[in-house]
């Protein structure tokens, strides 16, 4: 999982340093799953909110949508408060 974690992040950085922002968020997206699939919960949402931010104007709409759908997963395997 570590090495996952550092690859995820590696990419983010060399797509961002890039500057294709569509990429970027794919790798954000792939970051909050990996995320919550280390308990990091409350990291995990935070990722994929940022995420939807940033899509707010993106005319990628199956990227916003698949962001959309992971939500609920991440909220529902996080441990109620």
């Amino acid at each position: 999982m570590a090495l996952r974690l550092k690859g995820l992040k590696q990419s983010l950085a060399a797509f961002g340093a890039a500057g294709y922002a569509e990429r970027e968020h794919g790798m954000r997206h792939n970051l909050a799953l990996a995320y919550a699939s280390m308990g990091l919960y409350s990291r995990a949402r935070r990722m994929a909110l940022a995420v939807l931010e940033a899509e707010a104007t993106s005319q990628n709409l199956f990227s916003r949508a698949l962001t959309t759908g992971v939500m609920p997963l991440i909220e529902s395997a996080a441990p109620k408060r």
